[in-house]
């Protein structure tokens, strides 16, 4: 029996409705490399993003606990957090970063770690039908001061007596303490310093208007160019210099001191940019900074320049770089907070430090910048 025109053209429209048609994937989940690790008492950040780092607003990120009987850790869907469901063990405990969502910055703060919190999380994210996720291993050590039974409370009681008498003492610590930002913030930050390394700037590098001190650790604008060998290296146009030292994986983390200047720029570039000629310095030319213009304009250099808001003028920068995360983060060192980080791209290349003192603004920008020595706190 022949089929007519019209059944052979239901057949073919049928077989082309169940044919899966492949799509290109809009973005990827993004974990650590290692396993987070943290005290018990204490808060961590279990860090995970979207590559590249597209907003997260309007998506579902699902944080559950792998092998759990009571999964659900944090769900965040349709721009609310929605715990009804949620393992009671974390309730009022865990928290996304919302102002970094729109970064495509995924991360969850857990406070108060316990040590039954150890295990494997994963990070689910929904947008329409596409699902992905990551897996973030947490690894808890046993609190530095564990409980103890009630006998000891009077001698603790008297510890606490010295502890206050101890804080006066230290009453300008304190108060520098008292200025840093959120706790998270704070966390983040102090974990960041770990990784400081020691950057000499490269006077190889630096633009012919520009002074290096003989130790290179400061840099500032001179008034004339100088008479120096050309090398490829050097900046010809932008006035900046890059630090002696790359890296190519791990983390890496160094301040700036930027007191009394007016305009300044600072991050990382990698290792083959264009120092010759006039480019825009954005992430797709392999420059991740953020600037000062005119004293109070800040700025995260990308496809946007979206200004920053910040709370309070920093007098130092620090400058992290996590190579293998793709993340590239700036902090305010003496409140001891989050500016900017710039996430979810992929580093081939070495990772320079990279400094700008801007020009002189007719001497109310003379003030060098400054290589800051890392001092870690206990």
């Amino acid at each position: 029996m022949k089929a007519d025109g019209s059944e052979c053209l239901c057949l073919i429209l049928l077989l082309l409705h169940q044919t899966p048609v492949s799509r290109p994937e809009r973005f990827q989940v993004l974990g650590p490399a290692a396993p987070v690790v943290a005290v018990a008492g204490e808060d961590v950040v279990l860090p995970c993003y979207l590559k590249p780092n597209i907003s997260a607003e309007d998506m579902s990120v699902e944080w559950t606990r792998t092998h759990a009987t009571d999964t659900l850790v944090h769900l965040y869907q349709e721009r609310e957090i929605r715990n009804d469901n949620q393992n009671p063990s974390y309730r009022g405990r865990t928290a996304l970063f919302p102002e970094e969502l729109k970064r495509g910055n995924i991360s969850l703060r857990l406070s108060s770690v316990r040590v039954s919190d150890e295990g494997e999380y994963t990070c689910l994210v929904q947008e329409t039908d596409l699902y992905k996720d990551a897996s973030i291993p947490l690894q808890v050590r046993a609190e530095l001061f564990p409980r103890t039974h009630a006998g000891f409370v009077v001698v603790c009681v008297l510890f606490a007596v010295a502890a206050i008498v101890i804080a006066v003492l230290s009453f300008f610590q304190s108060k520098l303490k008292q200025k840093r930002g959120h706790p998270s913030e704070a966390l983040e930050w102090e974990t960041a310093r770990r990784f400081a390394v020691d950057v000499t700037l490269d006077p190889d590098s630096a633009h012919l208007q520009l002074i290096v001190s003989e130790d290179g650790k400061q840099v500032k604008c001179g008034n004339t160019r100088q008479k120096l060998p050309d090398n490829p290296k050097r900046f010809d146009l932008a006035l900046s210099v890059l630090g002696k030292e790359g890296f190519s994986s791990g983390r890496f983390y160094y301040e700036v001191g930027v007191r009394e200047k007016t305009a300044w720029t600072l991050g990382v570039t990698k290792e083959k940019i264009d120092t010759k000629n006039n480019i825009t310095r954005n992430p797709e030319n392999g420059f991740w900074i953020m600037r000062l213009r005119n004293g109070t304009e800040y700025t995260a250099v990308d496809e946007t320049d979206a200004p920053l808001s910040l709370g309070e003028k920093p007098r130092i920068v620090g400058v992290y770089v996590d190579y293998e995360m793709g993340q590239v983060s700036f902090y305010n060192v003496e409140a001891g907070s989050h500016i900017h980080s710039f996430t979810g791209y992929t580093f081939t290349e070495k990772l320079y430090p990279y400094l700008s003192p801007s020009s002189n603004e007719n001497d109310r920008n003379v003030a060098p910048l400054i290589i800051s020595p890392v001092r870690l706190t206990d």
